[in-house]
């Protein structure tokens, strides 16, 4: 069905983005709640990046730039998981990453 097509593409894209050497370094926020010693900039294998679109002023994510299918696929998919509900504007992508206890608002 098109969304287990669209769940297959998309883990195809993250695998890709995760081989293919130009995952984003951690953003100084999304950092302080991640356990360090799992994030790459520190010797561990994960990180974290953003893909959507930010409020102005600020700069769209570097995630769309490098990897725009991946971001343009994860949206379509949000899109078919639930369909009735208003997109968001962000997407977080982690990979081997131990989060902190932290809240988190949800918006985006």
């Amino acid at each position: 069905d098109s969304v287990s097509e669209a769940c297959a593409e998309v883990l195809r894209l993250l695998r890709e983005a995760d081989a293919s050497g130009r995952w984003p370094g951690i953003s100084k926020g999304r950092e302080k709640v991640i356990k360090g010693a799992t994030l790459r900039e520190h010797g561990g294998s994960g990180g974290s990046f953003t893909l959507g679109s930010m409020p102005p002023p600020l700069e769209a994510p570097a995630g769309n730039r490098l990897f725009p299918e991946l971001a343009r696929r994860a949206f379509e998919l949000e899109a078919l998981l639930r369909p009735g509900r208003t997109p968001s504007s962000t997407i977080a992508v982690n990979k081997h990453a131990q989060f902190l206890p932290h809240v988190d608002s949800g918006a985006g």
